[in-house]
């Protein structure tokens, strides 16, 4: 209908005309109940412990807590991933905080433990991204490629390359942790023809976390490393101990640690050295909103000499999204040594510009 002929409509007609107009939209849209309110939009995305809604009303997507949730029903089909491996597809009928009813094609119904549940995809989303079919198979887990690079001109130039992968899974209370890091520098002098490595290294670690409450967990992890520049062929660091979650909230996380550990080295030519440490730690991660920081910090002082020998070992990065799952990274890390090898200095500062890759 033109505008003009809606002029001359009464007051009335136009009204139910434009609610005519309005109900197949509200039809075709999905509907959750907080707290006596209804809302009316589309579902974004679930969890066990939020529902993420995004309504007709305005921009932007509500972060509801599950708890508060009265009812949610969707018009379009999802595939709710829950448990070890399971994925009940069809229309969200009911939710609440302990059970969420899903009616499947075959005119069944599925009741499935909010605590259970890991996400949910929209079906025509499912269908055409073979990605969240990958991601639904390996849904506990989280990964991250990331490449970064530096260049030095003065009086002579300085070149360097960083490679790191990250890989993470949560389930229940068990946490895993694994990363390395390849880094590698050359220096080269203005007029020289030679070139000098400042960097030639490799470092790996495997931590595992066992929650014993929201905010205490146990604590076992490895660290190694290779060293061609400080002649280190192997340095281990097991630990085994306790931490904390000192603060924990939607976007932020600062965790402490304390364990006794043992420092192993051997150097090139077979020498060896090792001693009882403390190894304590810190871990936070913070969501900037327009981006997030990652950084953990380890300080290992030797039991018999720890204000003598000791090492300090600090990383922190910085990720900013650029499209999808690509993004910034700037990265920076520090080591320093009390008691380094002959010829080498106590601390050794990177930095790293690049692009990382989310998994």
């Amino acid at each position: 209908m033109r505008p003009s002929l809606l002029l001359l409509c009464s007051p009335g007609r136009a009204l139910a005309l434009a609610g005519l107009l309005v109900l197949p939209m509200a039809a075709r849209a999905d509907t959750i109940r907080v707290k006596g309110q209804t809302l009316v939009g589309t579902l974004s995305g679930i969890s066990a412990e939020r529902i993420l809604f995004r309504t007709i009303y305005g921009e932007g997507t509500l972060s509801i807590a599950v708890a508060d949730v009265e009812a949610l029903e969707t018009e379009g089909r999802y595939h709710v991933l829950h448990g070890d491996g399971e994925d009940s597809v069809g229309r969200i009928r009911s939710a609440g905080p302990q059970e969420l009813v899903v009616a499947t094609d075959d005119g069944g119904a599925e009741r499935i433990a909010v605590s259970s549940i890991h996400s949910a995809v929209r079906s025509d989303r499912w269908d055409r991204d073979p990605l969240e079919r990958w991601r639904a198979a390996f849904r506990y887990w989280k990964g991250s490629f990331q490449l970064g690079w530096s260049m030095k001109q003065g009086t002579g130039s300085d070149t360097s390359v960083d490679v790191a992968l990250n890989l993470s899974r949560r389930k229940g209370p068990w946490s895993t942790f694994f990363e390395s890091n390849y880094r590698f520098s050359v220096e080269k002098q203005q007029g020289g023809n030679g070139r000098s490595k400042l960097d030639n290294r490799v470092f790996g670690s495997l931590r595992n976390t066992y929650d014993l409450s929201e905010r205490l967990f146990a604590l076992a992890s490895l660290d190694a490393e290779y060293d061609e520049v400080e002649s280190l062929s192997l340095r281990t660091v097991p630990k085994l101990g306790m931490g904390l979650r000192l603060w924990l909230t939607e976007g932020f996380e600062l965790s402490l640690d304390a364990t006794p550990a043992l420092l192993y080295q051997r150097f090139f030519g077979g020498e060896t050295d090792d001693a009882l440490v403390l190894g304590l730690g810190a871990v936070a991660s913070l969501d900037l909103g327009f981006g997030s920081l990652d950084a953990r910090a380890d300080y290992l002082p030797s039991v018999v000499r720890w204000t003598r020998d000791y090492l300090v070992r600090t990383r922190a990065t910085l990720s900013i999204p650029i499209f999808g799952e690509l993004s910034f990274q700037a990265a920076v890390s520090d080591e320093y040594k009390s008691r380094p090898l002959p010829g080498n200095d106590h601390n050794r500062l990177n930095t790293s510009l690049g692009l990382g890759l989310g998994f």
